[in-house]
């Protein structure tokens, strides 16, 4: 009778784990895999509603108007000289109205005028040429590489 009862106590303990494993797979199965299935259903469908003249933002945070569109591609245009081609599944969003700054305000975070910013930059070109002279970059008038062959 020992024996017998061993075993169904073997055997129970068999049908725990299996049972136990199948709830970690049903776990997984609704915790990960159907929540991300979802959102991948969304982005296609997001994707399949764009259509030319559309504002979007990319998922590396570019931000453009859909100018045209292929089967795997799309141009969006960045700035009135500027289109960047780029994969459909790169689209992150459509843009809504409150997703952008308005930088055409005077004081608004990030805005120096154009021509501001060409004059500090050449500014900073010029101060920079001077300061890699004086730092000793480039070849020094004792470094004479024919001189040290002869020694």
């Amino acid at each position: 009778m020992g024996s017998a009862a061993l075993t169904v106590m073997q055997v129970g303990g068999s049908y725990t784990t299996i049972i136990m494993l199948v709830a970690m797979v049903a776990l997984f199965y609704f915790l990960l895999i159907r929540p991300q299935k979802r959102r991948t259903q969304a982005q296609a469908k997001m994707v399949e509603a764009i259509t030319i003249g559309t504002r979007v933002v990319t998922h590396s945070g570019i931000y453009g108007t859909v100018v045209e569109m292929g089967d795997r591609q799309t141009v969006i245009q960045t700035s009135p000289d500027s289109t960047l081609t780029v994969l459909k599944g790169a689209i992150a969003r459509v843009v809504s109205d409150g997703d952008e700054d308005d930088l055409s305000t005077p004081g608004a975070i990030g805005t120096t005028p154009v021509s501001e910013s060409f004059e500090q930059a050449e500014s900073l070109d010029e101060s920079d040429d001077e300061s890699i002279s004086d730092a000793g970059f480039g070849p020094r008038p004792d470094d004479d590489p024919q001189s040290s062959k002869g020694q």
